[in-house]
């Protein structure tokens, strides 16, 4: 009889019944331990970048918000749109909260953040000015 339900399964005429099949059962998150150790996530982030170094103060600036992990210069196109993408400890909607918090005018963009910074861009510095020569 073994043999005969053998060559049936192999042969395809004979199939295993799924609600035989036992589960292990879920593993039980102890809700403490999951509000202690949130989520990492990386979220892309759109910056205006008119100059080099006002992409260096507002990604200064990022880093320095609770929470971000790190920042990652992914596109620099200055006098355009800067790329950069940020590694947060915590949720989507957390992240764009505490962007806002510290100043920045936060716009979601389904999964994406653009960002109009608080800071003011840095000027860039005047040419230093040549002394006149005397005309001979």
């Amino acid at each position: 009889m073994d043999q005969l339900f053998g060559q049936a399964l192999a042969a395809g005429i004979v199939r295993g019944d799924p609600s035989l099949i036992i589960q292990p059962p879920p593993a039980i998150v102890d809700e403490e331990e999951e509000k202690a150790a949130p989520a990492t996530i990386v979220v892309p982030i759109q910056l205006l970048a008119p100059n080099p170094a006002w992409l260096s103060a507002a990604v200064a600036q990022l880093r320095a918000i609770h929470g971000i992990v790190a920042v990652e210069q992914r596109s620099v196109a200055y006098g355009g749109v800067s790329m950069v993408g940020v590694t947060y400890r915590g949720t989507f909607g957390s992240l764009a909260n505490g962007l806002a918090a510290s100043g920045w005018q936060v716009v979601n963009l389904g999964g994406m953040l653009r960002l109009t910074p608080a800071i003011a861009p840095p000027r860039p510095s005047p040419a230093p000015q040549q002394p006149e020569s005397p005309s001979p």
